[in-house]
C-alpha cells in the first residue's frame, strides 16, 4: 500500500533517474562533434512492489548503433582503404609518365620524334660533325630518360613494399589496442555497478577496428561479455577474446609476405607463424600496395620494356648494316654475349634466320676506297661475291672465324697472313663470347654491308645501343665519346667502298619514326604493330585509362562511404535539437518529482502539527 514514505522513496527515485536522464543529455551534446561518439540514451523501468507502484528504475544506458549499418560502414571502410590507396600510387606514377595530355619537350614521345629528326638532319648534312654531336646527345637524352624512368618505377615499387612495413607497425599497435578495450569492455559490463557502462569504451575500440578495417577486410563478431573478435577476410586470426595477434615480415620471394604471430598468456610471441595468402585479399590499403608492387608497377615496367628493346633492336639491326666515316679499323659483335661459348651452335643459341644469309667485307684506305673486297665491281679491285653462311648447322663463332679468313677475296689466312680482314672469335673483359672483325693492317680500315638476310643485324656487328632493357640501355660508350663512328653511310655497291658524304644509312634510320615496329605482348597491351612514338602513345592511352578508373572507383567508394555514415549518423549521431527536447522533458519531470517531495514534507509537517 502506498504511503507518504512510499511516496517520498519513488518521488527521490524520480530525481535521481532525472538526473541520469539530464546528465546523459550533457553527455551527447558534449560530444555531438566527437568523431566516432554514439548518441547514448537512458532506458527506464518500472518497480512495484506487492502490486503497487513503487516508482522507476535505472535499466540501461544505451548506446544508439544499428549492426548492420555499423558493419555496412566497416566493410566500406576497407574498399575505400583500397581505392584509394591504389589512386595515390596511380598518382605517384603519372609524375613519372607525365600527363598523356602534356605536349612538353621532355614527354617521351618527343624524345623519340626528336632523335629521328636530329637523325634525319644528319642525313641531309652526313658531313657536319656537329649534326653527329647533336644527334649522339639527343640519343643520350633519351636512354637517360628511359633509364630514370625505369629507376622511378622500381623506386615506386620498393615504396608499396616499405609503406607495407609502415602499415604493420601501425596496425600492431591497434590491434593491443583493441584487445585492452576489450578486457575493460568486458570488466566494465561484467561488473555492471550502479548502472556503470562501457558504451564511450565501445566507441573508443570502433574507432580502432575502423583504422584497422581500412587496412584490411575484417570480419567481426561481439560475444555476450561485450568483447569483439577479429579475423581477415580470408581467415586469419586479429584480435581474440583471450588474445591478440602481431603482424611481421615473413620470407619470401621476390618481396617478403605477410605473417600472423599470436601472442601467448604470457605476453610473449608464439613461436609459430601463420602465413596470410594476400592472393586472396579482395580489399584494404595492404591490398593495394601488394596490388601496386606486384602487379600495376611490374606491368608498366613491362610495356617500357617491350618499347626500349623493341626500339633499340631496330635501331641497332640498322645502325649494324652501316658504316660510320671514316670508318675504324675493327668491329666487335654486340649480341653474342648470351652464347654458351664460341663454340655454341648460332643457329640454336643466336638465331636460325643466320642460316644462308651473305654478307660483304671490304677493307678500305683512309679515303674509303677499297683495298680488298667481296663486292663483285668489274673495277680493278673486285671480289668474287658475299660471304655465304651455311644453311645448315651447327655453326659457331669459331665457324665464322675460319670462314672470314679463308675468303679468297678478303681472308688473312687466303692472304698470306698479314693482309685483308681478321676475323677472331674470343670472349671480352667480362667472359663473353664476341668475334671481332678487323683489317690486317692498323692503317686500314673495315667495312661491312649485308648482301642477303641480316647477319650484321643479328650478330649486332656496330650496334649504336649497348643494354637489354630500360634498366641498362646506354649508348656506346665509344660513340659518345666519338660521335664520329655514327653509321651513316653504307658501303657502295659500285665498289665496295664508301663516301664522306653517303647518307643511305641515316635515311633508313630516320625512316624508322614512321616505320612500322612488331611488339609482343607486354602489361596491360596485346601484340601490337606500331611505330615506336606509336607505341608510346598506347603506353599512355593505356595508363590513362587505368588511371581514370581507379579514379571514378575511388570517387564511387568514397561516395558511398559518405552515404553510408550519413544512414548511421542519423541512427547514432547527436542531434541538438532533439537533445534540447529531451532535456526538457527530464527537467520537467525533476520539478516534478521535486513538488512531490516538497508536497510530502508538507503533508508530514501537518500530521506531526496534529499529533503533537
Amino acid at each position: 500500500m502506498t504511503n507518504l514514505a512510499s511516496a517520498l522513496r519513488i518521488a527521490i527515485g524520480g530525481i535521481q533517474s532525472s538526473q541520469i536522464g539530464l546528465g546523459t543529455v550533457a553527455h551527447n551534446i558534449a560530444n555531438a562533434d566527437t568523431e566516432g561518439y554514439h548518441r547514448q540514451t537512458v532506458q527506464y523501468g518500472s518497480v512495484s512492489y506487492d502490486g503497487f507502484g513503487s516508482g522507476v528504475q535505472l535499466n540501461a544506458i544505451l548506446r544508439q548503433v544499428d549492426s548492420f549499418l555499423q558493419e555496412r560502414v566497416t566493410d566500406q571502410i576497407s574498399a575505400e582503404g583500397y581505392t584509394s590507396e591504389y589512386l595515390s600510387s596511380m598518382q605517384d606514377i603519372e609524375t613519372i609518365f607525365g600527363d598523356p595530355t602534356d605536349q612538353g619537350e621532355a614527354s617521351l614521345d618527343k624524345l623519340f620524334n626528336k632523335l629521328f629528326t636530329e637523325v634525319s638532319n644528319l642525313a641531309n648534312n652526313p658531313d657536319s660533325s656537329a649534326q653527329k654531336n647533336s644527334t649522339v646527345q639527343q640519343a643520350v637524352l633519351l636512354v637517360d630518360t628511359l633509364r630514370n624512368m625505369n629507376s622511378d618505377l622500381d623506386t615506386a615499387r620498393e615504396r608499396a613494399d616499405d609503406d607495407i612495413d609502415s602499415s604493420i607497425e601501425s596496425l600492431n599497435i591497434i590491434m593491443k589496442n583493441i584487445y585492452d578495450l576489450n578486457l575493460e569492455i568486458s570488466a566494465q559490463e561484467t561488473a555492471n555497478v550502479n548502472g556503470s557502462n562501457a558504451n564511450d569504451l565501445r566507441d573508443r575500440r570502433q574507432e580502432q577496428i575502423n583504422i584497422l578495417a581500412k587496412s584490411f577486410k575484417i570480419q567481426v563478431t561481439e560475444n555476450s561479455n561485450g568483447a569483439v573478435r577479429i579475423i581477415t577476410e580470408n581467415g586469419r586470426q586479429l584480435v581474440d577474446v583471450s588474445t591478440y595477434s602481431q603482424l611481421e615480415r615473413i620470407t619470401a620471394s621476390p618481396y617478403d609476405g605477410i605473417g600472423v604471430r599470436r601472442i601467448l598468456s604470457n605476453g610473449t610471441l608464439s613461436n609459430s607463424v601463420l602465413e596470410i595468402d594476400t592472393s586472396t585479399l579482395t580489399e584494404g590499403s595492404i591490398k593495394a600496395m601488394i596490388d601496386m608492387r606486384d602487379t600495376t608497377i611490374p606491368a608498366v615496367l613491362a610495356e617500357l620494356d617491350n618499347l626500349t628493346t623493341t626500339f633499340k633492336n631496330e635501331f641497332n639491326r640498322l645502325h649494324s648494316q652501316g658504316s660510320s666515316y671514316p670508318p675504324v679499323n675493327s668491329l666487335v659483335s654486340g649480341n653474342t654475349s648470351g652464347l654458351g661459348g664460341v663454340g655454341s651452335d648460332l643457329f640454336t643459341d643466336l638465331d636460325a634466320n643466320l642460316a644462308s644469309d651473305t654478307f660483304h667485307v671490304s677493307i678500305v684506305d683512309s679515303t674509303g676506297d677499297p683495298v680488298y673486297t667481296t663486292m663483285v665491281t668489274g673495277l680493278a679491285v673486285t671480289g668474287t661475291g658475299p660471304i655465304t653462311i651455311p644453311g645448315a648447322g651447327p655453326f659457331s663463332l669459331t665457324d665464322l672465324e675460319t670462314l672470314i679468313n679463308n675468303n679468297a677475296d678478303v681472308g688473312n689466312t687466303a692472304l698470306g697472313g698479314s693482309l685483308g680482314a681478321v676475323a677472331t672469335a674470343g670472349v671480352d673483359s667480362n667472359g663473353q663470347p664476341i668475334i671481332t672483325m678487323a683489317a690486317a693492317d692498323s692503317n686500314l680500315r673495315i667495312v661491312l654491308s649485308n648482301a642477303s638476310g641480316d647477319a650484321l643485324g643479328i650478330l649486332g656487328m656496330n650496334n649504336f645501343f649497348t643494354g637489354d632493357d630500360s634498366d641498362d640501355i646506354d649508348v656506346r660508350s665509344d660513340i659518345q665519346s666519338s660521335p664520329g663512328l655514327f653509321a651513316f653511310g653504307q658501303m657502295r655497291t659500285t665498289d665496295g667502298g664508301i663516301s664522306s658524304l653517303d647518307n643511305a644509312n641515316a635515311i633508313q634510320l630516320a625512316a624508322m619514326s614512321e616505320n612500322t615496329l612488331s611488339f609482343t605482348a607486354a602489361g596491360g597491351l596485346p601484340a601490337l604493330t606500331d611505330s615506336t612514338t606509336g607505341y608510346v602513345n598506347q603506353i599512355l592511352a593505356n595508363f590513362a585509362v587505368d588511371m581514370a578508373d581507379a579514379d571514378d572507383r575511388q570517387s564511387f567508394a568514397e561516395s558511398m562511404l559518405f552515404e553510408m555514415r550519413e544512414s548511421e549518423a542519423s541512427v547514432s549521431g547527436v542531434n541538438i535539437d532533439e537533445e534540447l527536447a529531451q532535456m526538457l522533458i527530464y527537467q520537467n519531470a525533476f520539478q516534478a518529482s521535486a513538488r512531490i517531495i516538497s508536497s510530502v514534507d508538507e503533508l508530514l509537517q501537518f500530521l506531526i502539527q496534529r499529533v503533537g
